[in-house]
Formats: structure tokens, C-alpha cells, sequence
């Protein structure tokens, strides 16, 4: 187990308008049957604060602690079974792509996670000064020399 943030619940706070439930994607919280807010599983919690913004008691807050870590393919499955199939579409860290391979139970395809820009990419050799490389793929080999971008603001 590593620290991580997750959501951490004042039960004396919580009104159990369930505002929080609808609000985090991932299905890591539910009402009991006391009607308050519960955290279902630690590993459905992806630390993200949807779910703040809504409390209108403040009954949610983040702390950082010793956690499992969050799990995309569980949290899909848990929406999936109960919250349906266009709800699962909007769980955090599962990429269109992955939840296409789920539904149509076709190969599945490696989950990058995050940002797409910062996917593990192949860019084709175009054969130029490479001698006998000509039109095989080379992982990692580029000759792009101005990515990133880094721009600096010039005061008026």
C-alpha cells in the first residue's frame, strides 16, 4: 500500500441528500441505510474531489493516507453493474478505446491512463540517413527536436 488522496466522510455532517453519490463517476460512494454517505471501496476513490463541490454540509474532505490504490477496471465493473453502461463510460481512467474492447469482448488493448499526449507512441522511420531502416517502425527513435514546446511570457 502506498499514500494516496482519498475521500474521507464526516457522518455528524452528512445530511444524506446523496448529492455526493451522483457526483463522483466512479461509484466510490453510497448511502447506507442510516441515509448517509459511505465510501463503498477504497479502490473505486481516484482522489479526484468530484464529489466536494456538491456537499452542501461539508461532510467530504481529502486526506492524503495509507490506501490501496485506485483501480479503473474495478471501478468500470462496479458502475457497470450498477449504474448501466452509458454511466461506466464516464469512470475516470478507462479510455474509450478499453471500454469499446469491454462491450464488444473483442482482444484487449493496453491502457495508457491519463493524458494522451503522454501515451507511449511509435513513430515511423522515413528512411533518411539510416542506412537499411527504410519504412520499418522504431520505437522511441525520433527526429523531432522542438517537442515539448516552452513558451515564456514577456512582460508588456
Amino acid at each position: 500500500m502506498a499514500k494516496r488522496k482519498i475521500i474521507e466522510i464526516d457522518r455528524y455532517l452528512c445530511d444524506g441528500c446523496g448529492l455526493c453519490t451522483t457526483a463522483c463517476a466512479e461509484g466510490a460512494l453510497a448511502l447506507d441505510e442510516e441515509n448517509k454517505a459511505v465510501l463503498v471501496r477504497e479502490i473505486f476513490c481516484d482522489g479526484m474531489e468530484a464529489c466536494l463541490d456538491v456537499c452542501p454540509t461539508g461532510a467530504l474532505k481529502i486526506v492524503e493516507r495509507e490506501s490501496e490504490g485506485y483501480n479503473a477496471g474495478a471501478a468500470y465493473e462496479h458502475v457497470l453493474k450498477t449504474r448501466g453502461r452509458e454511466a461506466a463510460g464516464h469512470v475516470h481512467g478507462i479510455g474509450k478505446q478499453e471500454i469499446n474492447v469491454k462491450a464488444t469482448g473483442k482482444k484487449r488493448v493496453p491502457f495508457s491512463g491519463g493524458c494522451p499526449g503522454s501515451a507511449p507512441c511509435e513513430i515511423p522511420e522515413t528512411g533518411q540517413g539510416r542506412g537499411g531502416l527504410e519504412g520499418k517502425t522504431i520505437s522511441g527513435t525520433s527526429e523531432l527536436r522542438q517537442w515539448p514546446v516552452q513558451l515564456h511570457l514577456v512582460s508588456p
